[in-house]
Parts: structure tokens; sequence; C-alpha cells
């Protein structure tokens, strides 16, 4: 539904009553992966992860979980962690943590040297351990170069208080980067490549529609009649000539 309301600019009831936040990362983030947590693995998230992680996955059953709350590490003190997106499988753990407009938090409540991506890498490679698991965190962001604080943590690793004994590097290792971009080009290489069926291709025209609409992501797909069928998929078009 946040989909159909944003494409349509439809946001406000009246003149008081807001029905979306369009600046909303969750909004965003549930909006883009529940469609796509439908699509057979082999026609999003396979290719997706291959590339951001550089390395091939298993294809059979993944799960999706969103706004996921994490068990509290025994060290340090601090919060529940709230994961905004847990991908799993029985060999992987993807922990995505996604922005639109800001950037990942340079501090939490308990320790103001202790920033977003430092305690999502600490938490998630835990528990990965712990399930047996290859831990992968990807952080999604709008623009189209990777942002500042990754290179800055890869470059110089802040304590893994939850990891004590692991070598710091390898678990920044497990940090990629992914522009919210690099989706649109996937999906709409699979659409073009004609590897969807039927019902992900009405799918896939929406969330890419919704990508175009968000400035997220510019259509390199080829003009079809079937996009000015729906007001939905108009942003599609190459052009404005019916």
């Amino acid at each position: 539904m946040s989909l159909v309301l944003e494409l349509r600019d439809h946001t406000r009831h009246g003149q008081s009553i807001t029905l979306v936040h369009t600046g909303s990362e969750d909004v965003l983030t549930g909006t883009v992966f529940g469609i796509l947590r439908n699509f057979r693995p082999e026609a999003f998230l396979l290719p997706w992860l291959a590339a951001v992680c550089r390395r091939d996955f298993p294809s059979g059953k993944w799960l999706f979980s969103f706004w996921e709350q994490q068990p509290l590490p025994a060290v340090p003190k601090e919060g529940h962690s709230h994961i905004d997106l847990v991908i799993t499988s029985p060999t992987d753990l993807i922990f995505v943590e996604a922005k639109l407009a800001a950037t990942a938090s340079q501090r939490t409540k308990y320790d103001p040297g202790r920033d977003q991506l430092t305690r999502n890498l600490d938490v998630g490679y835990g528990r990965a351990v712990r399930e047996g698991k290859r831990f992968e965190l990807i952080y999604l962001t709008a623009g189209p170069e990777e942002p500042h604080e990754v290179g800055a943590l890869r470059a110089k690793p802040k304590p893994y208080h939850a990891n004590r004994g692991v070598d710091p590097q390898k678990i920044t290792g497990c940090l990629r980067w992914s522009a919210w971009a690099d989706i649109g080009e996937i999906v709409a290489q699979s659409y073009a490549d004609g590897r969807l069926n039927e019902t992900e291709q009405l799918f896939a025209r929406d969330v890419l529609a919704y990508l175009v609409k968000k400035k997220l992501w510019r259509s390199t797909l080829i003009d079809e009649p079937v996009f000015c069928e729906d007001k939905l998929w108009r942003p599609l078009r190459a052009s404005d000539s019916a």
C-alpha cells in the first residue's frame, strides 16, 4: 500500500493526517524487500548478494525478517540491536542496514565511541558463530559512491567487545556496501533477460517504478506499451509519448 500511495503522491488524507512519511527508511525497506522476498532466490537475491559480497551463495530456502531484535550480548552493556533486515539460509546470516538520507549513527546510547556499523558487526558476527553460519553486513545507502564511514571502519576497526580474541580485521571484513541503485540494476537485468516468471515481472515493474520515483535508480529498460497501462508503471517510460 505504501508503494501505491507514494507513487501517486497521495501521502495525506485531507489537510491533516499523514498516511506515509515519504522519507522513511522503514517504508522504503519494507516496500522494496517486501516485494523482492517473494521472488525466486535466483531471480534477485542470489545475484544481488553475489555482486555485493563477491562470492557465490547457495540456492535453497532463504528467509527474510524485518526489524528483528537481536539478543543482548554479554558485553558490552547496551540495549537491543534492531536490524532493518535479516536474511538467513542454512549456511549464511546476512544483516542489512538500510539508509535513505541519514547515515549510520556514530555513537550508541551507552558508548559514544561505538558506532552503529561496529555494533551491528559485533552482534551479527557473534550470532553467526553461535549458529555455525557465515556472516555478512550489507550497508545499503542512497548515494552512488561508497560512504566515507565504510572506508574509515575498514582502515581502523574499533574494538569488537562481544568477540574478544577474534582478529578485528576478520570481523570488519564482513562489512559490505551496496547502493539502492544496485538493486534496481539486478532486478532490471533479470527482467530484460527474461529470467522472471509472469508474476515476478508484474512485481518487478512495481518495485522498479518505485525506485525511479524515489530517485534511487534511473531506468535502463527499453520502452514497453505495458508501461502506459498502469499509472504506477509510468515512471519506467523512456519518453512521455504513448
